[in-house]
């Protein structure tokens, strides 16, 4: 059986995941008010997060984070306050299903001062040998550096028979992870009346819901986005986007149209050949 899946890894701030203390943040108000303050507070730390979907519906890859947040640490020298830290973390992972060494932490044993972890073809890696790789398995992604290394596919080193790329032009229709998984996941998340100055529990709920909607809904987005689509659904899901977007999508749809040489003029079967011409008039008219 052949498998096919979709890749993304990105690194996430506070409005996404934020697993670390919070510090307060204050906004600017007009002269003569009074200035209004941000009471959430906004988190020092911006972790890494990888998804992998996969066309079959089944939930083989859950989603993992990777952080320089202590927090996430099992292996700490024992004291009270590390301890109670470590014992609310299970607790939290307990209760919402998700299995502690999916926060995963990537610091130094001591003084690690690094608050950003990036994205890198060593989190891919880390990803994959936890899970393994199918065989016969045909993978996409977008062209980022994480998942190449001196112009070799990562994926391709890993056992992939195939990795796949999207064009850049148009990676936000057809990635299943960006279209629409992560947003239909974070919806839920923040609609959750979450207590989000608790930032492991908003790190645990949001991998709850990532499980949720790959679970319910993968083999939907990749249906959709990929191996279904047609002229017709390509641009059910351009024009609905919001009127003043159309016109940057119609460009990305050219863009994407002359990379893949495919006319972009469409089909000229039922244009007489006379009439018939290789100039495109929509494009050079702007």
């Amino acid at each position: 059986m052949a498998f096919w899946t979709a890749l993304d890894i990105r690194s996430t701030d506070s409005t996404s995941l934020s697993p670390t203390p919070n510090r307060s943040n204050t906004t600017f108000a007009p002269a003569g008010e009074t200035q209004p303050c941000v009471g959430s507070g906004i988190s020092r730390t911006t972790n890494c997060s990888i998804t992998c979907l996969w066309s079959d519906g089944v939930n083989r890859t859950p989603a993992i984070l990777y952080s320089y947040n202590q927090l996430f640490r099992t292996n700490r020298k024992s004291t009270p306050t590390r301890d109670r830290q470590k014992f609310e973390f299970g607790e939290l992972c307990k209760v919402w299903k998700i299995p502690l060494s999916r926060c995963v932490y990537v610091g130094k044993p001591k003084t690690e001062t690094r608050t950003f972890v990036s994205e890198s073809p060593s989190l891919v890696r880390l990803f994959f040998e936890r899970y393994g790789v199918p065989k016969d398995c045909v993978i996409y992604s977008d062209n980022g550096k994480s998942f190449f290394e001196d112009g070799t596919s990562v994926l391709g080193e890993l056992g992939f028979s195939k990795h796949l790329t999207y064009p850049a032009c148009v990676h936000q229709f057809l990635s299943p992870n960006d279209n629409r998984h992560h947003g239909a996941a974070k919806a839920a998340w923040r609609n959750a009346g979450i207590e989000f100055t608790n930032d492991v529990l908003a790190a645990i709920r949001l991998l709850r819901f990532l499980d949720k909607d790959a679970t319910a809904h993968s083999e939907e987005y990749f249906n959709r986005n990929l191996l279904l689509i047609s002229e017709e659904s390509s641009k059910t899901m351009i024009n609905g986007r919001k009127d003043d977007e159309n016109e940057y999508l119609k460009n990305c749809l050219w863009e994407y149209q002359s990379a893949a040489r495919i006319d972009p003029r469409g089909d000229q079967s039922d244009i007489p050949e006379q009439l018939r011409t290789s100039l495109d008039g929509r494009r050079w008219s702007s």
